[in-house]
């Protein structure tokens, strides 16, 4: 197991059930082998994210979190790179042709970024958090009407349904 700092264990941590000992190597990223839960999904998924944000680290430096969550600090990386390849480009576009070869390391690094971030599961994150904060919302709604009289029901119902398609973007 490739372990520059030393840190991952070298064999499964989990026992046999004789008590000794695992012998065989944990999966990439993870510290139990497939015969002791490295096969989960779930420890697949996790195990895969720690790979992919030690790339991130080996390729870009540890993401300089402040006690924040790390995929909010790799956006923010990812939003900063990408304002920086559009004032390249717009250096470029004045004239400027000595930003040509940083602005093809830069759109690599770019692309290079975005496909660690993939790798870490942000993505599907965010969208874990978007389906939590939809249906926490769809839960205040319903108590919200449950405490309605009958006869008002229907108007705060369209009252929430207007209100709810006036804050949705792109309408």
């Amino acid at each position: 197991m490739n372990d520059p700092e030393g840190t991952a264990p070298k064999k499964c941590v989990a026992k046999k059930q004789s008590g000794q000992p695992c012998v065989n190597w944990p999966i990439k990223g993870a510290t139990v082998c497939r015969v002791h839960g490295g096969s989960a999904p779930q420890v697949k998924r996790k195990a895969q994210q720690r790979v992919a944000l030690a790339d991130w680290e080996r390729h870009f430096g540890a993401p300089d979190t402040d006690g924040a969550d790390p995929s909010a600090t790799v956006l923010a990386e990812i939003a900063w790179a990408k304002g920086h390849l559009a004032w390249m480009r717009q250096m470029i576009g004045e004239g400027d042709e000595t930003w040509i070869p940083r602005y093809g390391e830069w759109s690599d690094r770019l692309t290079r970024m975005c496909y660690l971030a993939h790798r870490m599961g942000i993505e599907e994150r965010l969208t874990d958090a978007a389906e939590s904060l939809g249906a926490s919302l769809m839960a205040l709604i319903e108590r919200v009407l449950e405490d309605t009289p009958d006869s008002a029901r229907p108007v705060v119902r369209e009252s929430f349904m207007r209100n709810l398609r006036a804050i949705q973007p792109g309408t």
